[in-house]
């Protein structure tokens, strides 16, 4: 009997032991589980912190404030800085690196995003409106002789004929479409789209201007005459310049050249980087009438970038970028035949037609042997110009897109802003811890 008790006492005590023991195993897993989610939960409280502190850098980014951001949020809080991304040279657009540490508790996280300015050349094909300044009664059309392969943006109302082929994603501000809607929008199409403010002749040719009077630029007065050639230097022909003879010079170091109180006529090949800036004078007639002088750009000739080309017959040396940056007026002269430009074109106040705009090409439109008038870069004009038509009555065009601008906009490239301040797009994002 005694023994009987002795094992059953023996038993109780372990069974006890043994209760305590798996009671607190399970408790000191539970709490692990219960550390390890509050930790976890503490980590995703830091990133969003961290995310509060990145939307924080570029919103004062976009302001011109580039100082340091310490503040908290809740329980959490969130140190930011904003570094320049590189030395940035004369006329480029700067990027920056946003960098935020979120903090929650004892944990931290730390998320950056490189940013870089967002100019006017994003766009392949940009208008005010779409309306020919020639005739008001008349509209643009994208017509099935169109190849367009880059984005494009309208503020006004898209016109479609026949059965154009858009590649990159399309957005117009009025909602409806003019004429047949058959067109080809690979990358989708936004309408309606919001406004997007065409910025002042003064606000793209000050910084051309300041930039050509340095050392390093070129200014001229009057009006001009400017040949590329493939080996790099450039002719000039400008009353100020030998008296008005032909004269080689160098490509100006900064890649400014700047043109006011007259018109520039141009052509060659380009070996470099640079951009025109064409700007008009206001003076006074003597009946006391005011008129603007200059401001006009001709391309006379193939204008060309220097280097090897692609299977498409399209520039692939990245070191040559042209601008052509006009107050008014930016004209080709193709006669007839074939013509080629490299270039991003603006025509701030004006528009980028043809002076034969009314003559048929001759060609049916694809021809053997490519478009009479294919540009290889892009377009922001004030009004839709008048362009060559094949015989087909179809615009006898094609614009390549030259997608280096989305992020490596010619020099002095318009930028692009709103009621915040600059618009600014993501490059590189990194969670770096």
């Amino acid at each position: 009997m005694k023994s009987t008790k002795g094992f059953t006492s023996i038993f109780l005590i372990v069974t006890t032991l043994f209760v305590f023991i798996l009671v607190g195993t399970i408790f000191a897993v539970l709490n692990s589980h219960i550390n390890l989610l509050a930790r976890e939960l503490d980590k995703i409280k830091a990133y969003n912190m961290a995310e509060a502190g990145l939307a924080r850098g570029i919103i004062q980014l976009r302001t011109g404030i580039l100082d340091p951001i310490n503040d908290s949020l809740d329980n959490g809080t969130y140190s930011v800085s904003i570094v320049q991304s590189l030395p940035v040279p004369v006329g480029r657009l700067p990027g920056f690196v946003v960098t935020s540490t979120g903090s929650w508790g004892t944990t931290s996280r730390t998320l950056s995003l490189e940013v870089f300015q967002k100019s006017f050349a994003q766009w392949q094909y940009f208008t005010d409106n779409e309306i020919f300044p020639s005739n008001p009664g008349l509209f643009g059309m994208f017509t099935s002789a169109d190849r367009i392969d880059g984005p494009v943006h309208t503020n006004g109302q898209l016109g479609i004929g026949g059965s154009p082929t858009f590649e990159g994603h399309v957005s117009a501000v009025n909602p409806a479409i003019r004429g047949s809607q058959t067109a080809s929008f690979n990358s989708g199409i936004t309408i309606p789209a919001s406004s997007i403010q065409i910025p002042s002749a003064p606000k793209v040719m000050t910084p051309i201007m300041n930039a050509a009077l340095l050392p390093g630029g070129l200014s001229l007065y009057g009006d001009t005459t400017i040949e590329f050639t493939d080996s790099g230097p450039v002719w000039v022909t400008n009353a100020g310049v030998a008296n008005g003879v032909r004269t080689l010079k160098t490509l100006p170091p900064n890649g400014a050249i700047y043109i006011y109180g007259g018109d520039l006529k141009i052509s060659g090949t380009l070996n470099g980087k640079v951009t025109i800036g064409v700007d008009v004078v206001w003076t006074m007639t003597p009946d006391l009438k005011v008129s603007a002088v200059g401001g006009n750009i001709t391309i006379v000739d193939a204008l060309k970038y220097a280097g090897p080309r692609d299977v498409n017959n399209l520039p692939t040396s990245p070191d040559n970028m042209l601008g052509l940056m006009a107050a008014k007026d930016v004209t080709s002269k193709t006669t007839c035949g074939y013509q080629e430009i490299d270039a991003y074109i603006v025509a701030l106040d004006g528009s980028f037609r043809d002076a034969n705009s009314s003559q048929s090409s001759g060609f049916t439109v694809p021809p053997p042997f490519g478009w009479p008038l294919t540009v290889y870069g892009g377009i922001m004009q004030k009004n839709r110009g008048d362009l060559l038509y094949d015989n087909t009555g179809g615009p006898a065009r094609f614009y390549h897109y030259d997608k280096r601008m989305k992020y490596d906009a010619p020099l002095f490239s318009p930028q692009l802003t709103d009621s915040l301040g600059v618009v600014y797009a993501k490059r590189i994002w990194k969670d770096i811890t």
